[in-house]
């Protein structure tokens, strides 16, 4: 992903080359910034073996949301009312990537989205609870990164709706736009 006009990186999903809210460490000490929060949550799987934690900023609030992982599983979520917002249509996921990823947030609990979709209502959107979000990221988690010649996954927005209704997310925000 480029700075729009530009040769310029921003990021090469999931790492982002510029600092953003999801601060990513890995247990030997590495870190790293990802684009959104559900490029931070796959990264735990390119670190078998180790515990990859998460710090987050609840857009709202600015408080911390922390997630650690281990093998692709949740060993811990702060608080545990976490959930993560995305606040843009899949049919708009690759229109612009950079807007993408600014949508796609934790958030520390339902109030705290109620405030932001309140102050900013062109992004209401949907939520996942934290838990279930490595498993929404599971296939990235599992192939996507290790496969370097594989081109990026194109899936219609509807494609995408269902998906997440499959994880038995509340899709309401989207059905309308399929």
């Amino acid at each position: 992903m480029f700075v729009p006009g530009t040769e310029n990186l921003v990021e090469m999903p999931p790492f982002s080359y510029v600092p953003t809210r999801h601060r990513v460490t890995v247990e030997d000490g590495r870190g790293w910034y990802a684009g959104c929060a559900g490029e931070a949550c796959a990264i735990n799987g390119l670190f078998p073996g180790q515990t990859v934690t998460i710090t987050s900023r609840c857009p709202d609030c600015w408080e911390a949301v922390v997630l650690r992982a281990k093998d692709r599983a949740l060993v811990d979520l702060e608080p545990d009312t976490a959930l993560i917002h995305i606040g843009i249509h899949p049919r708009d996921f690759s229109r612009e990537w950079n807007i993408t990823c600014d949508n796609i947030n934790f958030f520390r609990s339902q109030d705290h989205v109620d405030l932001w979709e309140a102050e900013f209502p062109e992004k209401k959107g949907i939520v996942i609870p934290a838990q279930k979000a490595l498993e929404w990221v599971e296939g990235i988690s599992r192939s996507r990164y290790w496969d370097y010649d594989r081109g990026p996954d194109v899936a219609s927005g509807e494609m995408i709706v269902e998906s997440f209704a499959a994880l038995g997310v509340d899709i309401p925000a989207w059905r309308p736009q399929c």
